[in-house]
């Protein structure tokens, strides 16, 4: 399964990125800053959400803020992973032949 992880490099996302390759799960981590060490089974993400979320059949949210200042990038980064994860479910479901009102419907 493909599982992409949000927050990835806090306490929370490093323990479920750990979680998701122990039963040989490809993960997809998403960070605000390029990751320089490899490795297997985790591919790091820099930038656009929807390069995370393209492939991921899982997705994990694990950041949250940490004091009041850091709610509105919180918010903003929430609600584009969950636009991001809209457009993907549209996407799928016009391809399969769904119509359009259904797509989030499942």
């Amino acid at each position: 399964m493909r599982i992409a992880v949000f927050g990835a490099t806090g306490r929370l996302g490093r323990a479920a990125v750990q979680a998701a390759l122990q039963p040989g799960h490809v993960v997809t981590a998403h960070s605000r800053k390029a990751r320089p060490e490899a490795q297997p089974g985790v591919e790091w993400v820099t930038g656009d959400i929807g390069n995370a979320v393209t492939e991921a059949e899982v997705v994990l949210v694990t950041f949250g803020p940490r004091s009041p200042s850091d709610l509105p990038f919180c918010s903003k980064e929430t609600q584009a992973i969950l636009d991001s994860m809209q457009r993907l479910a549209w996407i799928i479901h016009d391809l399969s032949g769904k119509k359009r009102k259904d797509a989030l419907k499942g």
